[in-house]
């Protein structure tokens, strides 16, 4: 599979860098350079300079964005891509970690409630407890 990564960095406005990957897991935008700002545009990233477009970028296949140094993006575009379920990172110019931004990720909710429910018993978490237990005895070496 061939996948191309869009780098946005301070020696050119835009290149393309082509990857052969075994796993579908390179699917990251990298902004490198300081000033940049990412906006919404129906199904695509504009990445603006100055105020001027310097790229277009398609949002499918994009599974994250890495945003180092001293960047913007848009709430709209913010909450496009955690409905999308891509995730953005936030580093510093020295490449340290500031924070993330992580969608939401689909759980089986009645499961969970479920099973907060079935700990307010405590016959239940007594049973439970002991299975556990024994468990972990009968697997000791």
């Amino acid at each position: 599979m061939i996948l191309k990564e869009l780098v946005v960095s301070k020696f050119s406005s835009c290149f393309e860098k082509e990857y052969i990957l075994l796993e579908f897991k390179m699917n990251t935008l990298y902004l490198v350079d300081n000033g940049l700002k990412l906006q919404k545009s129906g199904q695509r990233i504009l990445v603006k300079k100055d105020g001027i477009v310097t790229q277009e970028l398609p949002v499918i296949d994009l599974k994250r964005i890495l945003i180092i140094g001293n960047n913007q993006i848009t709430t709209e575009l913010m909450q496009y891509l955690a409905s999308q379920g891509i995730e953005v990172a936030f580093l510093s110019t020295r490449r340290r970690f500031k924070f993330r931004l992580v969608p939401e990720t689909s759980k089986n909710i009645f499961l969970r409630i479920a099973q907060h429910e079935s700990c307010r018993f405590v016959e239940f978490r007594s049973s439970f407890s002991r299975i556990i237990v024994t468990a972990k005895i009968k697997n000791m070496r």
